[in-house]
């Protein structure tokens, strides 16, 4: 089901393109059902995330499925991450050379390598294997666009911009 999935060229929903409060303080979110052939995939999920406080960094967009599969409340089936806060590091896992390396720049969870790992890992450790993507992208289109390449969204570039506070000043980046 999954590799089916993931291998069809896809569409996100034209009726929710808005990013929203997000369930934590000072953050935002966005959420679209997804299509293929247009037709909404039963528990697919395209889902964003940003801070509200935090312009261009932290951006994260992941598709989910949940529905009545075996992973109960839902899992993760890949994820791009723009300019993160936090540092992923692959552990043992994926290509020799990213092994046990501190990631701290953007970096896509691709689904079928990790997919690969089997159940047991690639879902209790939610996407352990991430590559760096090169060139950084410079702004939040330009991460669209690299993440619709790779989760073959077709039309990513109608989500708007995270409404951001720009007059909070941020010495991360």
């Amino acid at each position: 089901m999954y590799q089916r999935f993931w291998g069809a060229q896809k569409a996100i929903t034209l009726t929710q393109h808005k990013w929203q409060r997000g369930n934590r303080e000072n953050s935002l979110s966005f959420s679209s059902a997804l299509l293929v052939d247009g037709i909404i995939q039963e528990g697919f999920t395209l889902k964003g995330s940003a801070i509200k406080d935090l312009p261009n960094c932290h951006v994260s967009f992941v598709i989910s499925h949940k529905g009545t599969s075996e992973y109960g409340k839902g899992v993760a089936i890949a994820r791009a991450d723009w300019k993160p806060l936090r540092i992923h590091n692959n552990r043992n896992f994926g290509e020799p050379e990213y092994r046990f390396l501190d990631q701290e720049t953007s970096h896509y969870h691709d689904f079928t390598e990790n997919y690969e790992l089997g159940d047991e890992i690639w879902v209790d450790r939610k996407l352990p294997i991430a590559y760096p993507i090169n060139p950084e992208p410079a702004t939040f289109e330009n991460f669209l666009e690299f993440t619709g390449e790779k989760f073959r969204i077709g039309n990513i570039s109608s989500i708007p911009i995270p409404p951001w506070n720009y007059d909070t000043q941020s010495d991360l980046f």
